[in-house]
C-alpha cells in the first residue's frame, strides 16, 4: 500500500478513535471488484473478469486490479465523461461548426497518456491556433463572444471559487468584488474567440488579400463571392490574443470615473502574476497552476476525492471558501500535499484513494448477493448496451446504463 494511503488511513482511525465511531467491516472481494470497476472504469466487471480476480490467491491481488484499471482504456473513457462535465464539451459540434471531436479527442489523449493535470490546464489556458492544429483551443470556441461566463466556469472548476455574482455585485458568499472579478477575467478577455460574439475574421486567412483581389477581377457575382467566403470559413476562426481590452461596464458601482475604461488584469488571491511580454494567458496560467496557489491543487485534490468517495471534504466543490467540517482540514492538507508532491498526477493520487483500506470499500454486503447479482448485471447490461448503440451514440462513445447501488 502507498505510504499516503497509509497516513490517509491513520488519520480516518484517529477521528473514528475520537467520535468514538466504528468503520463498517472491510468489504469482500465481490463488492471490491465490482466497485472498484464501477469507480475506474465505469462499468461492472464481465464473467470471466469476476472469475480470474476471485480465483486469485494472492495477498495484492486489489492492489495489482486497482492498477490494471488505471492502466486501461476503461478509466480513459470514464475519466473523459468526467472531465467532460466539468469542461462542458459540446457532444455535437462547437459554435460555428467546428469539429468539437478535435477538442474531445485532446482530452482524451491528455488522460490516455497521463498529462499531469496542471499542464492540461497549462495548455487548455494559453491554447492558440486553428483546432485542427491545437485541440485545445476548443476551450475558447466553448464560449464564443462571452469571455465574463468563460472567466466564471474557469474560476469554478480550476479553483473551486463561484464568483459569477461579482459580474453584478460583489459576491456575499465568496470574498470576490466586482472589481476582483473584472481585473480576473481581463487576463482572458482579450482572446479573439471571447472578444467577438462572430470569433472570426478575415484577418485570420492570410491568403485573403490575394483570394478577394482575384474575385474583383473575375467580376464575381453574390453567390460565388459567398460560396468562397464559406469555405474559407474554418480558417477565419483562429484562437489568438488580440489588443481589444475589457472594461469596466455601466453599471461598475466602485468608481464611476472607470466606468467605461480598459481593466488591468490582477489575480483573485495569492501572488501576483505579473505580465511579461505582453503575455497576459502565459502569466495566468502559471499562476493558475503553481503550487503555491492556494486554491488550485486543494480544488483538484477535492474533486478527486469527490469521484471516488462520492461527497467532497468540501461541498459543494466549486465553493471551497468555508469549510464545514473542521476536521477535514488534515485530511484535505495531506491529500493536497500528495497530489503535489505526485507532480499533479491524477492516477497516482486516485491509486491512493482506491487502495486505503480506511476509506474505501467498507460497506457490508451478502457475497451471495453480490455474486448472484454482478452476474445476473452483466447479462443485463450487456443487452442494454446493445439497445443504446442502435438509439444513439454520444461524444464520449457508447452509452452504458450504470448500475444501482448496493
Amino acid at each position: 500500500m502507498p505510504e499516503v494511503a497509509r497516513h490517509v488511513d491513520a488519520l480516518i482511525d484517529r477521528h473514528h478513535a475520537a467520535s468514538d465511531t466504528k468503520l463498517n467491516a472491510r468489504a469482500s472481494d465481490e463488492v471490491f471488484l465490482r466497485r472498484v470497476y464501477l469507480d475506474v472504469a465505469g462499468r461492472i466487471p464481465s464473467l470471466e473478469e469476476s472469475t480470474r480476480f476471485l480465483a486469485d490467491a494472492r495477498e495484492d491481488r486489489r492492489t495489482r486490479l486497482i492498477d490494471a484499471l488505471l492502466a486501461g482504456e476503461g478509466y480513459v473513457s470514464h475519466t473523459y465523461n468526467w472531465k467532460a462535465d466539468q469542461l462542458r464539451l459540446n457532444p455535437r459540434a462547437l459554435a460555428g461548426g467546428q469539429p468539437a471531436w478535435l477538442y474531445d479527442d485532446w482530452v482524451k489523449d491528455a488522460i490516455r497518456t497521463g498529462q499531469p493535470h496542471d499542464e492540461t490546464v497549462r495548455q487548455l489556458i494559453t491554447a492558440k491556433g486553428y483546432l485542427w492544429e491545437n485541440g485545445a483551443a476548443g476551450f475558447y470556441l466553448r464560449d464564443l463572444g462571452m469571455p465574463l461566463d468563460h472567466a466564471s466556469n474557469l474560476s469554478r472548476v480550476f479553483l473551486g471559487t463561484r464568483m459569477e455574482c461579482a459580474q453584478c455585485h460583489d459576491n456575499p458568499l465568496e470574498p470576490v468584488t466586482q472589481k476582483d472579478f473584472y481585473q480576473m477575467a481581463a487576463f482572458t478577455a482579450g482572446v479573439s474567440n471571447l472578444s467577438s460574439p462572430g470569433g472570426y475574421s478575415n484577418d485570420n486567412v492570410t491568403q485573403w488579400p490575394e483570394i478577394k483581389a482575384r474575385l474583383a477581377r473575375m467580376d464575381a457575382d453574390k453567390a460565388l463571392q459567398d460560396g468562397v467566403s464559406r469555405a474559407i470559413s474554418p480558417l477565419k476562426r483562429l484562437t489568438k490574443d488580440t489588443e481589444k481590452p475589457l472594461t469596466f461596464p455601466t453599471t461598475y458601482v466602485y468608481d464611476k470615473s472607470e466606468r467605461g475604461h480598459p481593466v488591468a488584469p490582477r489575480t483573485l488571491f495569492g501572488d501576483e502574476a505579473p505580465v511579461i511580454d505582453g503575455d497576459r494567458r502565459r502569466a495566468f496560467a502559471e499562476w493558475m497552476t503553481s503550487p503555491r496557489n492556494p486554491r488550485f491543487a486543494k480544488n483538484a485534490a477535492n474533486r478527486l476525492w469527490k469521484r471516488v468517495m462520492g461527497a467532497g471534504l468540501i461541498e459543494p466543490v466549486d465553493s471551497l471558501t468555508a469549510l464545514p467540517h473542521p476536521e477535514h482540514r488534515e485530511l484535505l492538507e495531506v491529500l493536497t500535499s500528495a497530489l503535489i508532491g505526485f507532480r499533479f498526477d491524477e492516477r497516482a493520487f486516485l491509486a491512493v484513494l482506491l487502495n486505503s483500506d480506511r476509506a474505501r470499500y467498507r460497506h457490508p454486503a451478502e457475497p451471495f448477493l453480490v455474486v448472484t447479482y454482478t452476474v445476473g448485471a452483466y447479462a443485463l447490461w450487456q443487452a442494454a448496451r446493445w439497445i443504446m448503440s442502435k438509439r444513439t451514440r454520444q461524444h464520449q462513445g457508447e452509452a452504458i446504463p450504470s448500475a444501482p447501488a448496493d
